[in-house]
């Protein structure tokens, strides 16, 4: 089954309650921003009291992998994609190897939920 949701989806492997505060934009001057082991830079979002290391994914081919054919995320990682503009979005988890929670945001709100989304449970995309 395909979930559609919009603007931005912000993938974590627990399930996270509360509001979004997304980090200020560096301004220029400042230290480069970490990058992960795959080349995303990372943020800090923070959700009610829990605060995530996300990787950040805006292009299409970074977008159109996802955590495909990762063996797991690490505790307190996520990954948030960023949408090139507001509207309903499809996703396809091909080449999951672990369950995921989806937290939908959107203009800086959390919008809603799925929780424990597999592979096994979509059609094939």
């Amino acid at each position: 089954m395909k979930k559609k949701r919009s603007l931005i989806a912000f993938i974590l492997p627990i399930l996270i309650l509360g509001a979004l505060v997304l980090p200020a934009a560096l301004s220029a001057g400042e230290k480069l921003p970490e990058v992960s082991e795959y080349g995303n830079p990372f943020t800090w979002v923070t959700i009610g009291k829990v605060k995530v290391k996300a990787e950040v994914v805006s292009s299409m081919e970074k977008m159109y992998l996802g955590l495909g054919k990762r063996s797991e995320l690490p505790e307190g990682r996520g990954m948030l994609f960023v949408m090139p503009s507001p509207a309903v979005q499809n996703f396809c988890m091909r080449d999951m190897r672990f369950a995921i929670d989806f937290i939908w945001i959107v203009s800086g709100r959390v919008a809603g939920m799925t929780k424990n989304a597999s592979h096994q449970d979509q059609q094939a995309c």
